[in-house]
């Protein structure tokens, strides 16, 4: 009898255990909980989250804009130029809202170029619109304009609809971020797409380059008297009756522009590069790859006269001391 009056004793006595021990877990789940938010460092998601004023995008904009020179020439830029980004925001730092760190920076230019690509995409679209001050300039509802408009906004798989933003409006940092994305010159200075670049382009073939004299009596090259002999003289695998450069007879197009000087690619590594001329032909191959740039190299002893004299304009003044040192070698 005793055993059947200690049995609910027991049962009551196991519950309230089982309820003590639950309420227990609870808290300290709680508590992990709230150590975890109060100890979480920032990470992308609060990153993307912060908001930026229109100072703040100004401001950088500028700043990368004014070191573009230290970007990869397609919009990118190492952590320090980004360190550097987050102090200059300091003083635009807008009271109550997040303190700018390089995450937060570098998301921010991440969507900043995501913004220039698609202004970009639509500009590069045939008969599409878009200009600084009005945008897209879509202003007649129900023309054809805005069915483009709208067929290239809606478009959930391309990703375009940032579009919508400046269907009557340009973006004012459209310029400088395309000069940004599209540099050119280690200077900094932009080449935009379809636009020749005249600076770069004078600087290829300078007419002083062009109109030099070349060979043993030419004061330019810095060279002394054995040095350019050696190279004048230095024989051709196929044509073994040396002579000096200077002493060819010079043809009708004696002055060529460096860019006539075309690189071949040979398929066997051990093969330098060699210059293509119209007088000329190398060794193994005489195919010529497609005008494309100048490849500063030229071995004499790689070449033989084809179709008459070997034109001195070849040899420019500055590809000297490189034939001197290949020749000794």
């Amino acid at each position: 009898m005793s055993n059947l009056q200690a049995d609910p004793y027991l049962r009551r006595a196991d519950i309230r255990r089982r309820q003590l021990r639950q309420q227990l877990l609870t808290i300290s789940t709680q508590l992990r909980a709230v150590s975890y938010t109060m100890t979480r460092p920032v990470d992308d998601d609060s990153a993307a989250q912060a908001r930026w004023s229109p100072e703040e995008i100004t401001a950088l904009v500028d700043y990368l804009h004014a070191h573009r020179s230290e970007g990869n020439g397609a919009g990118g830029f190492k952590s320090a130029t980004f360190t550097g980004a987050v102090k200059h925001l300091e003083p635009f730092h807008v009271a109550g809202s997040k303190v700018k760190d390089v995450k937060s920076v570098k998301y921010k230019w991440g969507a900043l170029k995501a913004i220039l690509a698609i202004i970009n995409r639509w500009r590069n679209t045939s008969g599409n619109h878009y200009d600084d001050i009005n945008g897209a300039k879509v202003s007649v509802a129900g023309g054809s304009a805005e069915a483009v408009f709208n067929t290239f906004a809606g478009s959930k798989a391309s990703g375009n609809g940032g579009i919508k933003e400046f269907r009557n409006k340009g973006w004012e940092h459209r310029a400088k971020m395309d000069e940004i994305s599209h540099v050119g010159n280690a200077d900094g200075t932009a080449s935009h797409c379809g636009t020749a670049n005249q600076e770069s382009s004078q600087s290829a073939t300078p007419s002083s380059l062009m109109a030099t004299p070349h060979g043993i009596n030419n004061p330019n090259t810095g060279l002394s008297q054995a040095d350019q002999e050696t190279i004048c003289y230095t024989p051709s695998p196929i044509y073994h009756h040396p002579r000096p450069i200077y002493q060819l007879p010079t043809p009708l197009h004696d002055l060529y522009p460096p860019l006539h000087l075309i690189p071949i690619r040979h398929k066997k590594r051990n093969v330098p590069h060699l210059p293509c001329h119209p007088g000329i032909s190398q060794v193994p191959t005489r195919h010529c790859s497609p005008p494309t740039h100048l490849y500063p190299l030229l071995l004499p002893q790689h070449l033989s006269i084809r179709d008459g004299p070997l034109p001195r304009s070849v040899v420019e003044p500055q590809f000297l001391p490189m034939l001197v040192q290949s020749s000794r070698a």
